[in-house]
């Protein structure tokens, strides 16, 4: 139990450190904690991270969550352009 609350605690100041440096690589990261993390900081960095790790179902889901997400401060070009890259992903699944 120790050790993996240890891990967890390296891999979020690392997750920190990027985000701070070099926000590009953060979405590179194959860890198990990541997608946590990034749901909680950036949906557009868990997105890169989705397909950039080949999780296009998951990009999927998300692009049209974001789509149809009933936040009144989403603009229409937004919601577009999360259409476009749901459509763009469902293409990557077959």
């Amino acid at each position: 139990m120790g050790q993996l609350w240890f891990s967890e605690l390296l891999f979020l100041s690392l997750f920190q450190f990027l985000e701070r440096n070099d926000v590009k690589k953060l979405s590179l990261i194959d860890s198990p904690f990541i997608e946590d993390y990034l749901q909680q900081r950036d949906e557009k960095l868990l997105l890169a991270h989705y397909d950039s790790m080949g999780k296009y179902e998951k990009a999927l889901i998300l692009c049209e969550s974001l789509a149809n997400s009933d936040r009144e401060d989403t603009k229409l070009d937004e919601r577009i352009a999360n259409l476009t890259k749901a459509s763009s992903m469902s293409k990557k699944c077959i």
